[in-house]
């Protein structure tokens, strides 16, 4: 249970009222994904009582309702849905999850060439390059200087030996 002072709303049928709060119904699993399908046994639609912090509300457990929300904005709203700018203090909306058609389309005209599967595994590519080559340098230059201070301490090491210098300390080197 979540809260203790908690009243379901009057709409909702008792067959729909979700008793539980999805981030501690998912949260003590190491696969919140393999608990979420426990929701598969019950209806299609539940009633939570905390979707997200201090949110109560629908929640839809098919794929195939969830596309329909999705794309029936006139019913189903997305926006200020995220709770990112509450989270942050500020009345920012993320975008363009939290805005609806036509707002969102102009949002998704922007950014889809930038984030099609193509593109993105040439980011990735490029990525693997720079992080690659940058590795390599940074071992280079690691490996000279490591080089350098071994060969600096064992000339002095190999000097005390060949000259018998018993007054300097070996073991600082």
């Amino acid at each position: 249970m979540v809260n203790s002072d908690f009243v379901w709303p009057a709409h909702v049928p008792q067959r729909l009222r979700w008793d539980h709060s999805l981030a501690s119904f998912t949260g003590h699993s190491d696969d919140p994904m393999a608990v979420l399908t426990q929701l598969f046994d019950g209806p299609d639609v539940i009633y939570a009582r905390e979707i997200s912090p201090h949110q109560q509300g629908w929640l839809i457990t098919r794929h195939a309702l969830q596309k329909e929300a999705f794309l029936d904005y006139e019913h189903f709203t997305s926006s200020a849905k995220s709770g990112l700018g509450q989270m942050l203090g500020v009345d920012w909306r993320l975008l363009p999850l939290e805005s609806n058609p036509p707002e969102h389309s102009l949002y998704r005209q922007v950014l889809n060439p930038y984030l099609t599967p193509n593109v993105s595994l040439g980011w990735r590519r490029r990525h693997v390059q720079t992080v690659t080559h940058s590795s390599m340098n940074l071992w280079r230059r690691l490996n000279a200087n490591l080089s350098r201070i071994l060969l600096f301490r064992f000339q002095h090491l190999f000097f005390c030996r060949c000259w018998d210098c018993r007054w300097m300390k070996l073991s600082s080197f």
